[in-house]
């Protein structure tokens, strides 16, 4: 174990599909915290525009023009996920009618419930041998497959996510985690889930809830 290499922080980011990032755990090995957090989404409305303009969204990371009856009726370009969205194509005299991007929505990322536990030496020495960032290595890059050996199902709705950082020459890494396997094949960070679900989480439901307003 002299050659091992400890993550210092580790995060698992559950995401549900088209709603973002809705919880994650971060463990503080270093400072010996555990963290839980629930987010919502604050919508903010802009006005209206007084102009004609055609309505686009982004799906799956691609621009798309949306017809009557809201069905999709033309590809536009692939865009960055990041892109802002819903949002018309206003075009008026004011504008020389050229294309002026106005967002229909927006959503603001807010925290609704927050917990934390400080940990013990003894719980720290329960989580390390299941944070060996060596052992994480051979998955980097790897995609999962329902062909891999010991795939038992995935994630139906959501999407889990492994981070990991360690104060060392390896990188952060990040790995998918919305497919299950047996006790086999498992995952390290499958490992690591489990471990904390069967021996924080019951801890962290007795805390006391924190709930943050929107800054």
């Amino acid at each position: 174990m002299g050659d091992s290499i400890y993550f210092t922080k580790v995060e698992f980011r559950r995401y549900e599909d088209f709603d973002g990032i809705i919880s994650n755990y971060v463990l503080d090995l270093v400072n010996k915290e555990l963290v839980y957090q629930i987010f919502g989404e604050k919508k903010n409305q802009t006005p209206a525009a007084m102009a004609f303009g055609t309505t686009y969204d982004v799906v799956h990371g691609h621009l798309m023009e949306w017809g009557p009856d809201d069905v999709i009726y033309r590809f536009v370009v692939e865009l960055n996920s990041n892109f802002p969205h819903p949002f018309s194509d206003i075009r008026s005299g004011k504008t020389d009618f050229k294309a002026n991007f106005v967002k229909q929505e927006e959503y603001d990322r807010e925290v609704k419930l927050s917990k934390g536990l400080r940990l013990s030496d003894d719980d720290i020495a329960g989580l390390l041998p299941y944070c060996n960032a060596h052992e994480y290595e051979g998955y980097r890059n790897r995609i999962p497959s329902m062909k891999d050996l010991g795939y038992r199902g995935y994630l139906d709705g959501q999407e889990l996510y492994f981070i990991g950082v360690s104060d060392s020459y390896l990188p952060m890494i990040m790995l998918p985690m919305y497919y299950a396997y047996d006790k086999k094949h498992i995952w390290p960070c499958e490992k690591l889930y489990e471990y904390m679900m069967a021996n924080f989480s019951w801890r962290l439901q007795k805390e006391k809830k924190n709930v943050y307003k929107s800054i």
